[in-house]
């Protein structure tokens, strides 16, 4: 029974009352019945008050709930935008990087490819590309990242390209040391990347950085990384150099070719 009920059963109640009071019975009655009415009244009365606060707390809680919820929305669409500032800025910070390596010489323009797969194999470094030969994408040409030389066009299909990163067994490339000038081959492996064929007579400074020599197809001067240790005996003819990396080369996201 609702408010509105108890408020009605209340008036009959007492239209009930009027009505008989004039008969010895209800008279007898009238005294008792006035203290009964009073008291439901004023019962019914605290109820509706109380009626009223309950339901005033039970719609603030309401609102409570959708400004919550209206709340959440908003948090999340801006933890969207600042998802997608941040994404911006990171590749601002990619791009300007590589516009240093768009000042070497010989190099007219980069263009980013996005890595849209890669080899399962740890030992057949291998990156699948979303440009092809309509982007320009040719066979050997180098692939750059931070302003790094990380690999190598492999194949080129229309829209699409392989490429081998520079841990890739198959990738050899020319390269020289900034400090020492020694000329070495740069290889990739299971071992990671070395240099090998290093004149024994040249000593080298642990930390120098590894550039392109300028050789085959690979502009001048695009660094590498730096001498990590000598992994070759004194006795040896020629002198092999662990390479360290600037960073991992599993993390790629976009590799840029530069036309020439």
């Amino acid at each position: 029974m609702n408010r509105f009920n108890y408020i009605l059963f209340l008036l009959i109640v007492v239209a009930f009352g009027i009505f008989f009071s004039d008969f010895d019975f209800f008279k007898n009655l009238q005294g008792k019945s006035r203290v009964i009415l009073q008291s439901v009244s004023i019962s019914l009365i605290k109820f509706g008050i109380q009626g009223d606060y309950f339901f005033q707390t039970v719609g603030e809680i309401r609102n409570l709930a959708t400004d919550n919820r209206n709340q959440k929305v908003k948090i999340a669409e801006l933890e969207n935008k600042i998802t997608r500032l941040n994404e911006v800025k990171r590749e601002n910070e990619s791009l300007k990087i590589e516009l240093g390596v768009k000042a070497s010489p010989g190099i007219s323009e980069l263009t980013p490819l996005k890595i849209i797969g890669r080899s399962p194999s740890s030992y057949n470094q291998t990156i699948y590309l979303n440009g092809g030969q309509s982007e320009g994408v040719q066979k050997d040409q180098p692939i750059f990242s931070r302003g790094f030389l990380v690999g190598k066009i492999e194949s080129s299909e229309k829209h699409s390209s392989q490429a081998i990163l520079i841990t890739n067994h198959r990738f050899v490339a020319p390269v020289i040391l900034s400090e020492s000038r020694a000329l070495g081959l740069l290889r990739g492996g299971l071992k990671g990347v070395i240099i090998e064929q290093i004149r024994a007579d040249i000593e080298i400074g642990l930390d120098e950085s590894i550039l392109t020599a300028g050789l085959l197809d690979f502009p001048q001067n695009i660094p590498i990384g730096k001498v990590q240790s000598v992994l070759s005996q004194k006795s040896e003819i020629f002198q092999t150099i662990s390479v360290m990396l600037p960073f991992n080369l599993n993390e790629l996201e976009t590799v840029y070719i530069a036309k020439q």
